[in-house]
């Protein structure tokens, strides 16, 4: 369970393309950020139609991308990636 405003994913690790990325940062910027670190298109497509909110924590990125394996990507609903306006989930 979340506490304290932070989300219970204690082992999730951002994906290799976002590691090192220090949110607060724009769609903008986190897409370039992915491309430029070897990001494929069907991940910056998944990046594009997830809410803005994800990229203001550390713990919004990793919460979105917790479940996220390159080849589920095609079947991931980002409408089921429910993050609030600061970056928690709901």
């Amino acid at each position: 369970m979340a506490e304290h405003g932070h989300l219970d994913v204690p082992h999730a690790r951002l994906p290799s393309y976002l590691e090192g990325l220090q949110p607060p940062v724009s769609m903008e910027e986190a897409l370039e950020y992915a491309e430029e670190h070897g990001a494929s298109p069907d991940v910056l497509a998944f990046i594009e139609s997830l809410p803005a909110a994800v990229f203001t924590s550390e713990e919004g990125m990793r919460h979105a991308f917790s479940h996220v394996r390159e080849e589920d990507l095609p079947h991931l609903d980002p409408e089921q990636v429910l993050v609030g306006q600061d970056g928690t989930s709901s």
